[in-house]
């Protein structure tokens, strides 16, 4: 039996997209109808090839947007605030590892919310703005 966890998880649905973004920004150079590269000027050099590189954190997150993170992994531990929230916004607190069972804290609805997140702990947030740290 295979044990995955979530920021297992996460970090590989990160590379796939890592590898999806860069292999959708390299561009090939056209090719005339001999089959030769051209950039469509006889004569002229073929385009060089470009590629965008993808941005993959390397450390927890100071912004926690949509999803379940884990606390000193994924998210560091402080006071978040999510500014603006609509009537569909849900948060959760739990314990990690308990899969969402062990709820210590979470809300339903708007307006301006406010969390404090500590070291052991998952926290879930659906249909709210992103949490920016506040200390």
């Amino acid at each position: 039996m295979v044990v995955v966890s979530a920021a297992m998880t996460r970090t590989r649905i990160a590379l796939a997209l890592a590898a999806l973004a860069l292999g959708a920004a390299c561009t090939m150079p056209d090719k005339d109808e001999s089959g030769s590269v051209s950039n469509g000027q006889p004569g002229a050099p073929a385009p060089a090839l470009t590629s965008a590189k993808a941005v993959v954190p390397t450390g927890p997150m100071t912004s926690i947007p949509e999803g379940t993170w884990t606390v000193g992994v994924d998210v560091v531990a402080g006071t978040y605030r999510a500014v603006g929230a609509g009537s569909m916004c849900y948060w959760s607190i739990t314990k990690s590892g308990s899969n969402g069972s062990d709820i210590q804290d979470n809300h339903y609805g708007g307006g301006n919310l406010t969390v404090t997140l500590k070291a052991g702990q998952d926290f879930t947030t659906n249909n709210c703005p992103d949490w920016a740290k506040q200390s």
